[in-house]
Protein backbone atom coordinates (compact mmCIF):
# COMPACT_ATOMS: atom_id res chain seq x y z
CA UNK A 1 0.00 0.00 0.00
CA UNK A 2 2.64 2.54 0.70
CA UNK A 3 4.15 2.04 -2.95
CA UNK A 4 0.97 2.98 -3.99
CA UNK A 5 0.70 5.80 -2.31
CA UNK A 6 4.27 7.32 -2.20
CA UNK A 7 4.19 8.86 -5.56
CA UNK A 8 1.17 11.19 -4.42
CA UNK A 9 3.00 12.05 -1.53
CA UNK A 10 6.03 12.35 -3.47
CA UNK A 11 4.26 15.09 -5.75
CA UNK A 12 3.83 17.28 -3.37
CA UNK A 13 7.18 17.61 -1.63
CA UNK A 14 10.34 18.81 -3.47
CA UNK A 15 12.03 16.88 -6.09
CA UNK A 16 15.19 16.56 -3.61
CA UNK A 17 13.01 15.31 -1.01
CA UNK A 18 11.71 12.77 -3.60
CA UNK A 19 14.79 11.93 -5.70
CA UNK A 20 16.09 9.00 -3.12
CA UNK A 21 12.71 7.47 -3.54
CA UNK A 22 11.23 7.79 -6.53
CA UNK A 23 14.41 6.25 -8.62
CA UNK A 24 13.59 2.60 -7.17
CA UNK A 25 10.27 3.05 -7.50
CA UNK A 26 10.55 3.60 -11.48
CA UNK A 27 12.69 0.22 -11.96
CA UNK A 28 10.53 -1.74 -9.27
CA UNK A 29 7.59 -0.80 -11.14
CA UNK A 30 8.52 -1.66 -15.15
CA UNK A 31 10.32 -4.51 -13.59
CA UNK A 32 7.22 -5.72 -11.81
CA UNK A 33 4.53 -4.62 -14.72
CA UNK A 34 6.65 -6.37 -17.06
CA UNK A 35 6.87 -10.00 -15.70
CA UNK A 36 3.32 -9.80 -14.63
CA UNK A 37 2.56 -9.03 -18.09
CA UNK A 38 4.69 -11.73 -19.29
CA UNK A 39 3.82 -14.28 -17.11
CA UNK A 40 -0.05 -14.33 -18.80
CA UNK A 41 0.74 -14.46 -22.70
CA UNK A 42 4.17 -15.69 -24.78
CA UNK A 43 3.91 -12.80 -27.57
CA UNK A 44 3.38 -9.37 -27.05
CA UNK A 45 3.48 -8.48 -30.87
CA UNK A 46 2.72 -10.49 -33.45
CA UNK A 47 4.90 -9.57 -36.99
CA UNK A 48 4.03 -9.60 -40.02
CA UNK A 49 7.11 -10.73 -42.69
CA UNK A 50 7.04 -10.68 -46.57
CA UNK A 51 10.22 -13.34 -47.30
CA UNK A 52 10.82 -13.00 -51.11
CA UNK A 53 12.81 -15.79 -51.69
CA UNK A 54 12.73 -18.52 -55.02
CA UNK A 55 14.37 -21.52 -53.24
CA UNK A 56 11.65 -23.68 -51.99
CA UNK A 57 13.54 -25.45 -49.17
CA UNK A 58 14.19 -21.82 -48.15
CA UNK A 59 11.21 -20.49 -48.47
CA UNK A 60 9.46 -22.86 -46.51
CA UNK A 61 11.49 -23.23 -43.76
CA UNK A 62 12.23 -18.99 -42.95
CA UNK A 63 7.85 -19.23 -43.29
CA UNK A 64 8.12 -22.50 -41.21
CA UNK A 65 10.45 -20.55 -38.40
CA UNK A 66 8.72 -17.42 -38.48
CA UNK A 67 5.32 -19.33 -37.90
CA UNK A 68 7.10 -20.78 -34.73
CA UNK A 69 7.53 -17.66 -33.27
CA UNK A 70 3.81 -16.58 -33.89
CA UNK A 71 4.62 -14.53 -36.41
CA UNK A 72 2.62 -14.24 -39.51
CA UNK A 73 4.92 -14.65 -43.08
CA UNK A 74 3.84 -14.08 -46.96
CA UNK A 75 6.48 -15.94 -49.63
CA UNK A 76 6.67 -14.52 -52.84
CA UNK A 77 8.94 -16.67 -55.69
CA UNK A 78 10.33 -13.68 -58.24
CA UNK A 79 10.70 -10.37 -58.02
CA UNK A 80 7.84 -9.26 -59.45
CA UNK A 81 5.54 -10.71 -57.61
CA UNK A 82 7.82 -9.50 -54.42
CA UNK A 83 7.98 -6.19 -55.43
CA UNK A 84 4.03 -6.17 -56.04
CA UNK A 85 3.50 -7.39 -52.70
CA UNK A 86 5.63 -4.97 -51.09
CA UNK A 87 3.80 -2.04 -52.61
CA UNK A 88 0.59 -3.28 -51.62
CA UNK A 89 0.91 -5.16 -47.66
CA UNK A 90 1.73 -3.79 -44.66
CA UNK A 91 5.27 -5.25 -43.84
CA UNK A 92 7.09 -5.33 -40.56
CA UNK A 93 10.25 -6.46 -42.64
CA UNK A 94 11.07 -7.82 -46.01
CA UNK A 95 13.71 -10.54 -46.03
CA UNK A 96 14.86 -10.76 -49.57
CA UNK A 97 16.56 -12.78 -51.85
CA UNK A 98 19.19 -11.32 -54.34
CA UNK A 99 19.23 -13.87 -56.59
CA UNK A 100 15.78 -13.88 -58.33
CA UNK A 101 13.71 -14.95 -61.51
CA UNK A 102 12.10 -11.88 -63.68
CA UNK A 103 13.41 -9.36 -61.43
CA UNK A 104 16.72 -9.47 -58.93
CA UNK A 105 16.97 -8.80 -55.59
CA UNK A 106 18.61 -5.25 -56.06
CA UNK A 107 15.65 -4.22 -58.57
CA UNK A 108 13.08 -5.04 -55.83
CA UNK A 109 15.22 -3.03 -53.10
CA UNK A 110 15.65 -0.04 -54.96
CA UNK A 111 11.70 -0.20 -55.99
CA UNK A 112 11.13 -0.64 -52.27
CA UNK A 113 13.50 2.29 -51.56
CA UNK A 114 11.51 4.45 -54.15
CA UNK A 115 8.53 4.04 -52.37
CA UNK A 116 9.54 4.04 -48.43
CA UNK A 117 12.62 5.33 -47.16
CA UNK A 118 11.74 3.55 -43.67
CA UNK A 119 10.79 -0.27 -44.76
CA UNK A 120 13.15 -2.27 -42.71
CA UNK A 121 14.79 -4.96 -45.18
CA UNK A 122 17.28 -7.89 -45.04
CA UNK A 123 18.75 -9.01 -47.82
CA UNK A 124 19.40 -13.04 -47.80
CA UNK A 125 22.66 -14.11 -50.27
CA UNK A 126 24.88 -17.03 -51.99
CA UNK A 127 27.30 -14.13 -52.87
CA UNK A 128 29.54 -13.70 -49.93
CA UNK A 129 31.86 -11.25 -51.73
CA UNK A 130 32.36 -7.87 -49.92
CA UNK A 131 31.53 -5.70 -53.40
CA UNK A 132 27.79 -6.96 -52.96
CA UNK A 133 27.45 -6.71 -49.45
CA UNK A 134 28.54 -2.66 -50.21
CA UNK A 135 26.33 -2.63 -53.07
CA UNK A 136 23.45 -3.98 -51.22
CA UNK A 137 24.11 -1.40 -48.07
CA UNK A 138 24.42 1.54 -50.37
CA UNK A 139 21.20 0.52 -52.00
CA UNK A 140 19.40 0.77 -48.51
CA UNK A 141 18.83 -2.59 -46.82
CA UNK A 142 19.08 -2.55 -43.30
CA UNK A 143 21.14 -5.80 -43.20
CA UNK A 144 22.51 -8.76 -45.22
CA UNK A 145 23.20 -12.20 -44.41
CA UNK A 146 25.23 -14.65 -46.49
CA UNK A 147 23.84 -18.30 -46.87
CA UNK A 148 23.81 -20.65 -45.43
CA UNK A 149 22.66 -18.98 -41.71
CA UNK A 150 20.69 -20.20 -38.68
CA UNK A 151 16.99 -19.16 -38.51
CA UNK A 152 18.54 -17.87 -34.40
CA UNK A 153 20.28 -15.69 -36.35
CA UNK A 154 18.00 -13.90 -38.76
CA UNK A 155 15.27 -13.67 -36.58
CA UNK A 156 17.78 -11.43 -33.94
CA UNK A 157 18.84 -9.14 -36.70
CA UNK A 158 14.79 -8.63 -37.59
CA UNK A 159 14.35 -7.98 -33.95
CA UNK A 160 17.57 -5.40 -33.64
CA UNK A 161 16.20 -3.70 -37.04
CA UNK A 162 12.59 -3.11 -35.53
CA UNK A 163 14.06 -2.08 -32.13
CA UNK A 164 16.39 0.88 -33.91
CA UNK A 165 13.70 2.06 -35.64
CA UNK A 166 10.90 2.00 -32.68
CA UNK A 167 13.50 3.93 -30.44
CA UNK A 168 14.31 6.39 -33.30
CA UNK A 169 10.71 6.86 -34.56
CA UNK A 170 8.59 6.80 -30.89
CA UNK A 171 7.97 10.52 -29.44
CA UNK A 172 5.76 9.28 -26.91
CA UNK A 173 6.65 5.93 -25.20
CA UNK A 174 3.82 4.04 -23.12
CA UNK A 175 4.18 0.86 -20.47
CA UNK A 176 1.31 -0.10 -18.44
CA UNK A 177 0.11 2.98 -16.76
CA UNK A 178 3.14 5.15 -17.58
CA UNK A 179 3.65 7.25 -20.45
CA UNK A 180 6.41 9.45 -21.25
CA UNK A 181 6.42 12.27 -23.77
CA UNK A 182 9.76 12.63 -25.14
CA UNK A 183 9.65 15.86 -26.75
CA UNK A 184 7.92 17.57 -23.93
CA UNK A 185 9.84 16.12 -21.16
CA UNK A 186 6.69 15.26 -19.43
CA UNK A 187 5.30 12.10 -17.58
CA UNK A 188 2.37 10.88 -16.47
CA UNK A 189 0.83 7.37 -14.79
CA UNK A 190 -2.56 6.66 -14.99
CA UNK A 191 -2.95 9.80 -16.29
CA UNK A 192 -1.29 11.93 -13.36
CA UNK A 193 1.31 14.26 -14.32
CA UNK A 194 4.55 13.27 -12.19
CA UNK A 195 6.83 15.66 -11.30
CA UNK A 196 11.13 14.12 -12.20
CA UNK A 197 14.19 15.61 -11.72
CA UNK A 198 16.12 15.93 -14.88
CA UNK A 199 18.27 12.94 -13.96
CA UNK A 200 15.35 10.77 -12.87
CA UNK A 201 13.67 11.47 -16.22
CA UNK A 202 16.43 10.43 -18.57
CA UNK A 203 16.26 7.36 -16.26
CA UNK A 204 12.71 6.61 -16.84
CA UNK A 205 13.11 7.43 -20.11
CA UNK A 206 15.70 4.69 -21.11
CA UNK A 207 14.37 1.69 -19.35
CA UNK A 208 10.94 2.60 -20.87
CA UNK A 209 13.14 1.83 -24.34
CA UNK A 210 14.46 -1.70 -23.36
CA UNK A 211 11.18 -3.01 -21.53
CA UNK A 212 12.43 -6.50 -20.11
CA UNK A 213 16.02 -6.13 -21.26
CA UNK A 214 18.35 -6.75 -18.35
CA UNK A 215 20.67 -2.95 -18.47
CA UNK A 216 23.54 -3.25 -16.50
CA UNK A 217 24.88 -0.49 -14.37
CA UNK A 218 27.31 0.39 -16.56
CA UNK A 219 25.23 0.36 -19.82
CA UNK A 220 23.06 2.90 -18.04
CA UNK A 221 25.59 5.41 -16.58
CA UNK A 222 26.68 5.66 -20.24
CA UNK A 223 23.37 6.41 -20.97
CA UNK A 224 22.31 8.47 -18.09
Amino acid sequence: KRIRTAPNACLRRSSNDCGVFIIPLIVSLITRTFFRKSAGRSKEYIMKILIIEDEPKTAAFLKKGFSEEGDIADIAVNGVDGQHLSATGDYDVIVLDVMLPQRDGWWVLQEIRSRRADQPVILLTALDAVSQRVRGLQLGADDYLVKPFAFSELLARVHNILRRRNVRSEDVLHYADLEIDLLRHKVWRAGEAIGLAPQEYRLLAYLMRFPGEVLTRTRIAEQV
